[in-house]
């Protein structure tokens, strides 16, 4: 997990994206190296990409312009996430 992370921002220097940190939670309290079923629980619509096997992604609760993204590795653990936009401009953190 990294100690620090990156900021993405579109074309239109709109916030697209925060990365987490090993020190970050999110606000329902998830964190990095969080078992996926563990992750499941706190986000009942978490859903697994259907491209992507490493990847599900869970709506934001309380924000319909937001989502989170986690990213699996080999053990099922939610190594990574990030705060992305669900919409063009923002992503409403």
């Amino acid at each position: 997990m990294p100690a620090y992370s990156g900021v993405l921002f579109d074309e239109h220097r709109k916030l697209n994206s925060i990365g987490a940190t090993s020190r970050m939670l999110t606000r329902e309290g998830a964190w990095p190296n969080m078992r996926i079923s563990d992750v499941k629980v706190i986000y009942p619509k978490l859903a697994q990409d259907p491209d992507q096997p490493y990847l599900h992604k869970t709506p934001v609760p309380g924000n319909d312009n937001a989502k989170y993204h986690f990213v699996l590795n080999e053990h099922d653990l939610a190594y990574t996430f990030s705060l992305t936009s669900t919409r063009d401009a923002a992503c409403g953190a």
